[in-house]
């Protein structure tokens, strides 16, 4: 697709491709492939979530997980055997968000897939952030701090101003446009995948690059989490005294309206049990005393 054919030794009467031609086609292709790729791991994912054991459901999706990110590198290795002068590219994060979003919606395999993740991420997530930290370089933070710091406080002034704006656009009440800022703080997965890539890409300049962007945001996962606590109780949106006195006496389970509550709890899976509980632990007065019928210890 590169307008390179001369360097190859091709006729002088070849007709080399424009470069805005070149890179949508360059673009088109990348893009297709992960999604043809997305599909593939959407495929792969429906019949590990068929299988009986979840021990073994635990151990495929990881094969899984490791063949979404191995298909670039085997693909540029058949693509020299065969000796092809292009080489495809796909991303395979955008794979995975094409996978997710089949699994989840045309399959209905959202609950599933979603349980079997809460299971088996923990220890990805360990050498994930173990590999994060190996790509901190002192050397480079103790030179580059005053930059880290910078891009930091650009960031929140960015996040603050389009968090007002937007706000004021649409209409939004007044502590949303104050407050509302402060639950887009947070950042990691895809910002240290893309990080990654740099430092891989641009190997003259891209590692001190990387560190720097790193720093920044490890900054922003410290202070992001108790920020977008802060915003949700400054909005009123953290479910403290939402529930009084007569409401608390309508949802008790010794009330029909509780127990058929409590029922339909029941039919609940793991997975929303688990983003229950910990949200059972914010709760206070009247509100926690029903939770705490609901899911007494």
């Amino acid at each position: 697709l590169l307008s390179t054919a001369p360097e190859r030794g091709v006729a002088d009467d070849h007709v080399a491709i424009p470069p805005q031609i070149s890179f949508l086609l360059r673009v088109a292709s990348e893009l297709g492939l992960s999604v043809l790729h997305g599909m593939t791991l959407s495929a792969l994912c429906f019949v590990v979530l068929r299988l009986p054991l979840r021990a073994l459901r635990q151990a495929c999706l990881l094969l899984v997980a490791s063949y979404a990110f191995a298909a670039q590198p085997l693909l540029v290795f058949a693509m020299r055997a065969l000796s092809w002068p292009i080489t495809p590219r796909l991303e395979p994060m955008l794979s995975c968000i094409v996978a997710g979003f089949i699994v989840c919606n045309p399959l209905g395999e959202r609950r599933r897939l979603t349980a079997l993740l809460h299971s088996t991420m923990p220890p990805v997530l360990c050498f994930f952030f173990f590999t994060t930290g190996i790509g901190m370089h002192l050397g480079v933070l103790l030179r580059a701090w005053p930059m880290a710091l910078g891009l930091f406080t650009i960031r929140l002034v960015s996040l603050a101003a389009g968090s007002y704006v937007g706000c004021v656009i649409v209409g939004a009440p007044t502590h949303f446009r104050r407050w509302g800022w402060l639950a887009y703080v947070t950042q990691a997965g895809m910002s240290l995948g893309l990080a990654s890539e740099i430092g891989e890409k641009f190997p003259s300049w891209g590692p001190k690059l990387e560190a720097t962007l790193v720093s920044v945001i490890v900054l922003n996962q410290l202070i992001g989490p108790p920020l977008f606590e802060q915003a949700l109780r400054l909005a009123g949106e953290d479910g403290c005294g939402v529930v009084d006195a007569e409401e608390e006496g309508k949802l008790s389970p010794t009330n029909e309206l509780g127990r058929n509550i409590s029922d339909q709890m029941s039919v609940f899976d793991a997975t929303e049990i688990m983003s229950i509980v910990p949200a059972r632990r914010q709760l206070s007065g009247s509100y926690k005393a029903i939770a705490e019928n609901w899911f007494p210890s």
